[in-house]
């Protein structure tokens, strides 16, 4: 929903739309700056346009902020610390 939201697609139209999907027991979010995403993608070959989009990208994690306040883990951290952060809002549900 939030690629398509900052798309431009209405969001009354996309909750119709996803209503009738299968819905995740579970979502977690490991937010990290566009930036940081398009450096980390380049690092394994060339990004595609979506991934080279800034502006687009920004607006997506704010789409993704907006939609989902809950389950965000700070992809920043150390890959040890966000395993952490990932299985403690794991055993929470389960």
């Amino acid at each position: 929903m939030a690629y398509a939201h900052a798309k431009g697609i209405d969001l009354r139209w996309l909750g119709n739309l996803f209503q009738h999907t299968l819905q995740p027991h579970l979502e977690i979010l490991i937010d990290i700056p566009a930036e940081v995403s398009v450096d980390r993608k380049g690092k394994f070959g060339a990004n595609d346009k979506y991934e080279s989009d800034l502006k687009f990208l920004r607006k997506v994690r704010d789409c993704y902020k907006i939609l989902y306040s809950s389950n965000f883990v700070n992809g920043l951290n150390d890959p040890n610390m966000v395993h952490e952060d990932i299985w403690s809002i794991v055993k929470e549900t389960i």
